[in-house]
């Protein structure tokens, strides 16, 4: 080993033992110290006082020295002793301490093994086109070989086997910690003694109690408090669920609370069957709006949902949701990120489920029917500030018992980063729903604005099927012809130039046989863009012309600045410059005058393209500038990286700002491969060319 390296080495591990002694030093108390910086994404977030775990952190610190081996921690302990506290808390430390990257798999959620392992590949930067070529049963051995020496944090949440732990480990040279119940003999890679999570001493307990009620609230009950922790045997999330329980209810005594929960015949009781009794109690005394959402929570199957829908789901009045909320925040029973989205810890969650079991089946039918409408309404309103009128009508829903979102006209980033972060949630919904809730196709289309300005590969293909699948089952001519459409959109993007012709056919006859003029004309203008791909330029301006028409009659603004846009340099490639310019700098005008964000871009960046071909390559940089800075205003990820790539190429034809065309394409190749599009590969070929260029200009 080199000196160089044996010194780093040796830096790092000084630092880890400076930082364990100020940590023992600075934090004698029982509480961990908190975290200021930003939380990772991939780990909940420590939201109570972490009482009992700090003499743990030394243990995990075991894996901060890098290794070429590949080292395994387990975490023993049952529901609710804070496992996933303390992993989250060390890795959140040690990830910003050491800049290693967490990927954390959770086997809590009745997710399969293929799917985690995918997700962490995923995490990787694999491409989801090459997840996809690989087999079911290769993906471990994959996960191994991608992973390897990356130096990564791998956590394994809640495993209950020794094969599930073997098939999700990465390769050498990466470091994983595994939480489970009880102990899992003759786990590979163990590098240390399991840490055990035990109840919280009595100490600790009451030191527990006294940050949640009040130092002069447990003084007055001593011995109600020591009751209480005696009944819990120092059980840490039973312990802080109780606590906050008397918080929010000053007029609940101690002693109130241990006589309604000690029961002659519970003095068997299990630990988990204390807490599920406490949980009962809590939803008793919260009342029934909150008992109601806090069941409700329980049968949504999917990532977590925000607050505003999950107020929708539980059918919260106007005005009654945000008091249900704090409700249930207030006695833990949920927590709430800083984006608004609605957490459970996963017994609290496993409790919700039971509970949902039990929920009568025409409730959860309601409840399921104000999501998909409320889902549907609040897209329809993103998307159409997005691109005002696009749809046109037949797709709306009934809203009188629902409160859609609504968005600022001024604030068209808010609406597309809300797509953004609800696409998870219209697919769970489409896959919970489809075939069983009539109009549920229209959750696919709603989202198509979004699709189409940031085109996330396998989210679109998987919307725009389950969009299909839910108008054929209910066999509605309208989401037929409407869902085929975006299926057809997408195949094109993806690349697929055969199937797109097949169903953009098909769509056609569909929408001209229920007379779905919007929807004929928008397919009309997608056939367009295919065959101006394939070359075929008359048939490609028929399309484009009767599109056109209908935009044009209806007044659709932005219907006739999108296909003016799509057809300007196809008529440049005709030799139809005049028409050209005219149609490009109409499609501009149109997008000034109506102010909207995403048009702007399209429009410039376009009118940036024909410039470029027409060899006016200053007035291309000076169009690709404008789109550029429109695009990374707006957050359109697949834009920016498409005005990035062709801005780099003409300023590397240009050859007069090299280190500006090198950075274009480069931030062009970083943004196409993390959104794992084909993309990439174009913009790392103009990249390779750009620096032979330089080079043989230098030679020269």
């Amino acid at each position: 080993m080199s000196r160089k390296r044996t010194n780093s080495y040796s830096r790092r591990s000084l630092r880890r033992r400076i930082t364990q002694r100020l940590r023992r030093l600075f934090n004698r108390g029982p509480l961990l110290p908190p975290v200021h910086l930003r939380w990772p994404e991939q780990l909940p977030r420590v939201h109570e006082p972490v009482v009992g775990l700090r003499r743990h952190l030394d243990q995990l610190d075991v894996l901060c020295s890098p290794t070429s081996f590949t080292r395994v921690v387990p975490v023993v302990g049952g529901p609710g002793t804070g496992k996933t506290t303390l992993v989250s808390y060390w890795a959140a430390t040690v990830n910003r301490e050491y800049s290693r990257q967490v990927i954390r798999l959770d086997l809590s959620g009745g997710q399969q093994l293929e799917e985690l392992l995918k997700q962490g590949l995923s995490q990787l930067g694999v491409p989801q086109a090459t997840l996809a070529s690989v087999p079911p049963a290769e993906l471990p051995q994959f996960f191994r070989t991608e992973s390897a020496g990356r130096h990564l944090v791998v956590i394994i949440e809640n495993a209950e086997s020794l094969e599930q732990v073997v098939k999700l480990l990465p390769g050498h040279g990466n470091d994983v910690v595994v939480t489970s119940a009880a102990p899992l003999p003759n786990l590979p890679f163990q590098c240390c003694r399991p840490i055990e999570l035990t109840p919280l001493s009595r100490g600790d307990a009451k030191d527990l109690l006294t940050r949640l009620t009040g130092q002069d609230r447990l003084a007055s009950e001593r011995a109600a408090a020591d009751a209480l922790v005696r009944w819990f045997a120092g059980h840490p999330l039973a312990l802080q669920i109780a606590g906050r329980l008397l918080a929010a209810h000053p007029e609940l005594t101690i002693a109130d609370l241990v006589d309604s929960l000690r029961r002659p015949d519970d003095a068997q009781a299990t630990s988990e069957q204390k807490l599920a009794q406490l949980l009962d109690l809590c939803c008793d005394r919260l009342g029934p709006h909150a008992r109601k959402t806090f069941t409700l929570l329980g049968a949504w199957p999917g990532a977590p949902l925000s607050v505003e829908a999950l107020e929708a789901f539980a059918g919260h009045s106007e005005g009654f949701g945000p008091a249900v909320i704090q409700k249930l925040k207030d006695c833990l029973l949920i927590t709430v990120d800083d984006d608004g989205f609605v957490h459970q810890h996963a017994t609290i969650r496993a409790h919700s489920e039971a509970r949902a079991e039990h929920e009568e089946p025409e409730e959860l039918a309601a409840a399921w029917s104000r999501l998909l409408r409320w889902t549907i309404a609040s897209a329809g309103a993103a998307g159409d500030l997005l691109a005002p009128g696009w749809a046109g009508s037949g797709i709306e829903v009934d809203t009188t018992d629902i409160r859609p979102l609504t968005f600022a006209p001024d604030r068209p980033r808010q609406a597309l980063a809300w797509l953004k972060r609800q696409l998870p949630h219209a697919l769970t919904l489409m896959r919970t729903l489809g075939g069983t809730r009539r109009g549920a196709w229209k959750l696919a289309v709603q989202f198509l604005p979004q699709l189409f300005l940031d085109r996330p590969q396998r989210e679109c293909l998987d919307l725009a099927l389950l969009g299909v699948k839910d108008a054929n089952t209910a066999r509605d001519p309208l989401g037929r012809a409407r869902c085929e459409h975006i299926l057809a959109w997408v195949q094109y993007a993806l690349g697929d130039g055969e199937e797109t012709v097949a169903d953009l056919e098909r769509a056609l006859q569909r929408h001209a046989s229920i007379h779905d003029d919007r929807g004929h004309a928008w397919t009309l203008y997608t056939y367009g863009e295919v065959l101006s791909a394939k070359g075929a330029i008359d048939e490609a301006h028929a399309c484009f012309n009767d599109a056109l028409g209908h935009f044009r009659v209806k007044g659709s603004d932005f219907g006739v600045a999108i296909v003016l846009s799509a057809k300007a340099p196809l008529l440049g490639r005709s030799g139809r410059t005049d028409e050209a310019w005219q149609a490009a700098e109409e499609a501009v005008a149109i997008a000034e005058r109506s102010g909207n964000v995403p048009l702007l871009g399209l429009t410039h960046h376009q009118l940036g393209v024909l410039c470029g071909r027409q060899g006016n390559l200053t007035g291309a940089v000076r169009h690709f500038g404008y789109a550029l800075e429109v695009r990374r205003s707006m957050g359109e990820r697949w834009g920016l990286a498409e005005t990035l790539l062709q801005l780099g190429k003409t300023l590397g034809t240009l050859g007069v700002d090299y280190e500006r065309a090198r950075a274009a394409l480069r931030e062009s190749v970083a943004v196409f491969s993390d959104l794992h599009h084909r993309r990439a590969f174009d913009a790392m070929r103009a990249l390779a060319r750009l620096d032979d260029l330089f080079h043989d200009g230098e030679g020269r």
